[in-house]
């Protein structure tokens, strides 16, 4: 392939208009953040924020900025005047991606149609095991809707953020940057726009008590997909493929996304939905991990996926663009499941010599090693919680028949076994949700098409060979998880950011670019 034709992301982007869906979001916040930082000639981003309740899209997208540490860098560039800055280079549209016209109103939405020359779509639940309702209409009707706003536009192009695990299974081979028609792992008889209909009958049929996260996990998997995120994803794309007409179009498939190597700040992360929990796992009492050691785990932090969406958003808007990009790792820098778990290990073993809550950590967990094993081992989690569960039947029957000071002996041991069944229970839905990513596929991805761009700016530069995995993970990513995810898991408060100024959008103005804003702030 011939070296392409460098793109000046700022060049490509100065002037011009982007629509953005999915800021609240882990990789749309750092975008936005990003562009807003790295590019201000950039002429307008109009952010689509849902209402929630009482509260206004406008209200909770000031919030955000006030207090998501994705927006950090603006607050220090800009201080109290970040304000001022940010009603020059965006405005706030109310409005829902799972609605028709994306809950625009007509007059507003029309006038964005003249206006915009990108729609960039990064709204999408990103959950491995969603209700049916919620990712059919975020992922997939939230996609066609998008589409159909950028198709009513007077000269937009159309930029779709997937995931690269659509393909839904692999065996090693690379996974070709394609697009194919009715696409579904199971090779045949499958129809995206009779399955889109069916789903819809499935969820207009049902009611409050069904099992939707089940009828999700059904779908997926009577066509191939290992879970209902890359079954919704996989059918969003092909229904983009089917209705896109003559718009420009690409679609970007980011392999899974984690911890900012440098912006917002290196470690940044947000959530626990991608690997987090299998990082917090490999720091608790739990030694053995089912998992294969030899497959290949694709990661790329945030920030490195954020600039390739940049760039293909430049050459998409230059109509130099290809179909599909993989924003991935294991094409150029691959790194196995057995290194990462080797790595995690060692930054725990780190932080518990420095950090122990008690001798026994210090001296225990700081030596501890995660071991990865078989589903047929006998350490594995399963065969762990099954031995929990009958101990727990036989402490609770032992104490049942005791009295007095035997049961008081006996209750002890009844507690550890609960406390014990319950963990291995929520240990095992982990590696269960995991399993396809670290047990049952070695995914790894072409990246040829993003690898062939080549921005003239050394600041987009995502070339995943520039990684150190050993320094990015001990160093930047599990410092970063530990501070910013793992109290989701064990139920505390995440730390908010607190700028130095503190931070309000509206400031009364009604003339010039802030009338939009102002109209928005009254409603």
């Amino acid at each position: 392939m011939m070296a392409a034709k460098p793109i000046s992301v700022q060049r490509a982007y100065s002037g011009k208009r982007v629509f953005l869906t999915g800021a609240s979001g882990f990789v749309g916040k750092v975008w936005l953040s990003m562009m807003l930082a790295k590019v201000p000639g950039i002429g307008k981003i109009y952010v689509l924020v849902r209402k929630k309740k009482s509260q206004s899209g406008f209200k909770r997208f000031e919030e955000l900025v006030g207090s998501s540490p994705a927006f950090r860098p603006l607050h220090e560039a800009h201080g109290e005047d970040l304000a001022s800055f940010l009603r020059d280079r965006l405005q706030v549209v109310e409005g829902d991606v799972s609605l028709p016209g994306l809950g625009i109103p007509q007059g507003r939405a029309a006038s964005l149609r003249e206006k915009v020359d990108l729609v960039l779509n990064v709204a999408g639940l990103v959950d491995f095991e969603p209700d049916l309702r919620a990712a059919i209409a975020t992922n997939v009707t939230g996609a066609v809707n998008a589409l159909e706003f950028a198709k009513g536009c007077r000269a937009a192009a159309f930029l779709h953020i997937s995931t690269a695990f659509v393909c839904g299974k692999t065996h090693g081979e690379y996974v070709g940057e394609s697009l194919s028609p009715n696409y579904c792992p199971l090779g045949e008889g499958f129809d995206a726009a009779e399955e889109y209909l069916e789903a819809q009958k499935e969820i207009a049929a049902g009611g409050d008590k069904k099992d939707w996260v089940l009828a999700a996990q059904e779908r997926a998997r009577k066509w191939g997909w290992p879970n209902a995120y890359t079954y919704s994803k996989s059918l969003a794309e092909s229904l983009i493929q089917e209705r896109a007409g003559k718009i420009r179009y690409s679609i970007l498939r980011p392999a899974i996304v984690e911890s900012a190597m440098e912006f917002p700040f290196p470690g940044w992360n947000e959530g626990a939905e991608t690997c987090t929990p299998i990082s917090y796992l490999a720091g608790s009492w739990l030694r053995h991990i089912t998992a294969k050691p030899k497959l290949v785990l694709d990661i790329l932090p945030v920030d490195w996926v954020c600039r390739g969406i940049a760039l293909v958003g430049a050459v998409l808007m230059a109509d130099r663009h290809l179909p599909v990009y993989h924003s991935a790792s294991s094409h150029k820098n691959p790194l196995s499941v057995g290194r990462m778990l080797e790595l995690i290990t060692l930054a725990h073993r780190k932080y518990y010599r420095e950090n122990g809550r008690s001798a026994l950590e210090r001296l225990v967990l700081s030596r501890w090693d995660s071991v990865p094993v078989s589903q047929d081992s006998s350490f594995s989690v399963g065969r762990l919680r099954e031995i929990a569960a009958s101990l727990s039947r036989f402490a609770m029957k032992m104490e049942g028949r005791a009295s007095g000071r035997v049961r008081e002996v006996i209750h002890p041991l009844t507690v550890f076994a609960n406390r014990a069944k319950w963990t291995l229970i929520k240990a095992e839905k982990i590696l269960r949700v995991f399993s396809p990513f670290i047990y049952e596929n070695n995914f790894r991805f072409r990246t040829d098409n993003l690898e062939f761009l080549q921005g003239e700016e050394p600041e987009f530069r995502c070339d995943p060979a520039d990684i150190d995995w050993r320094d990015y993970i001990l160093n930047i990513h599990e410092p970063g998880v530990r501070k910013w995810c793992y109290p989701i898991l064990e139920n505390k408060p995440v730390e908010r950011y607190l700028p130095v100024h503190p931070f309000k959008l509206e400031n009364g103005e009604t003339d010039g670019a802030n009338a939009e804003l102002s109209q928005e702030a009254a409603r």
